[in-house]
């Protein structure tokens, strides 16, 4: 039974990482506007609103794994996990790789609520803690090398170095978009909430 619960662990992780990685990067795609250029495909140059309810649903399906994950951790007879350590970071035998989990769970949680609860929060607040998303993705990325058990399978690991490097590509290009535009904007019109 021992088995059972040990893939299980190892497939709701592994679907858990690549919903968050999927979601950071069509979040990232969608801020920047990475997806609305004449070359991106047809099928990606979708109305606002459909690109946003990919992401959401990304973003749920993540959360959704990611409890999945904690649940058959929780049932493998093999390791020691139960609820005070999948909620207490470094409360776990194996503290550091177990931690960056449990912290990766915890951000995904803050980030997801807040997405749901966007309206009731000024654009700066939201703005910063949606932020997290890009920590979640890389405590989860280091969670699921460290302490995952499909860390030594080679398409794993270039799946991982691919995430990588598209977030990184992402973010960079965000980065050098936002400040072209900050360089074009008089500092009289910019407002303090840009972005």
């Amino acid at each position: 039974m021992s088995d059972i619960w040990n893939d299980a662990t190892r497939i709701t992780g592994i679907a858990a990482w690549l919903a968050v990685t999927a979601s950071v990067v069509w979040g990232l795609a969608i801020a920047g506007k990475n997806l609305s250029t004449s070359v991106a495909p047809a099928a990606l140059r979708r109305p606002a609103s459909a690109m946003l309810h990919a992401h959401r649903f990304l973003a749920t399906f993540a959360v959704v794994a990611a409890v999945l994950h904690a649940l058959a951790v929780m049932a493998d007879d093999r390791v020691t996990v139960g609820v005070l350590q999948l909620i207490v970071p470094l409360s776990h035998e194996e503290p550091t790789r177990v931690a960056w989990g449990v912290v990766a769970f915890q951000l995904l949680i803050a980030v997801h609520v807040t997405a749901l609860a966007m309206r009731f929060l000024t654009r700066k607040a939201w703005t910063t803690i949606h932020r997290l998303g890009l920590a979640v993705y890389v405590i989860a990325t280091y969670h699921a090398v460290e302490l995952g058990h499909s860390a030594d399978n080679v398409l794993f690991k270039a799946t991982a170095l691919a995430s990588v490097h598209t977030v990184l590509a992402l973010v960079v290009l965000r980065v050098v978009r936002r400040e072209r535009r900050r360089n074009r904007i008089p500092a009289g019109a910019r407002s303090g909430g840009d972005d």
